[in-house]
């Protein structure tokens, strides 16, 4: 059984404990303000503020994986 957010205060009251993947929530919202940063733009023509509409490919973040005992051979 695997978790998400690495939840120490939960992971620790479980039995066997819980393995979890860990969310980096600062850099998620870090790359979400870039990313709406760069949509924003000024219409050259009548000068203008107004949010681009642009297509943008996925973004990965690396989420690093906590293995704890629920995952562990016995």
């Amino acid at each position: 059984m695997v978790g998400f957010d690495n939840q120490e205060m939960i992971s620790a009251h479980m039995h066997p404990a819980l393995t979890t993947v860990g969310l980096p929530q600062y850099e998620l919202g870090v790359m979400g303000v870039r990313t709406l940063l760069r949509q924003c733009g000024r219409d050259e023509d009548d000068g203008d503020e107004h949010v681009v509409t642009r297509t943008f490919e996925p973004i990965f973040v690396q989420c690093p994986a906590v293995s704890r005992d629920s995952v562990k051979r016995l």
